[in-house]
């Protein structure tokens, strides 16, 4: 696999309202080490994280806890859905099917 791990800090150095995990991308070809403040929301981690990772910015994203297999609440904070050194997915959101008869 060829994987790029690179770091990435949102937020102040590391203390009580940090939080570090690991993220990587859907295809598990790039990977980031990524501090957040503990209170940012899960939409607003996602955002950044795609950005860092030079994913295209028209395309919405969610954040998937490897650990529980669910996919993070996108409006409560990052903090309270997951704890220190967790490995996150990042993944497009899509929808299929739907509003379209045949």
């Amino acid at each position: 696999m060829n994987e790029t791990m690179e770091q990435a800090q949102v937020g102040s150095a590391s203390d009580a309202s940090t939080l570090t995990v690991e993220v990587q991308n859907v295809t598990r070809t790039r990977s980031v080490h990524a501090t957040f403040q503990r209170e940012l929301r899960a939409d607003a981690a996602a955002a950044a994280l795609a950005s860092k990772l030079a994913l295209p910015a028209n395309v919405p994203y969610s954040l998937r806890s490897n650990k529980s297999a669910g996919y993070l609440d996108e409006s409560k904070s990052i903090g309270s859905q997951v704890t220190p050194g967790e490995r996150l997915t990042l993944t497009p959101r899509s929808h299929l099917g739907g509003g379209i008869g045949y």
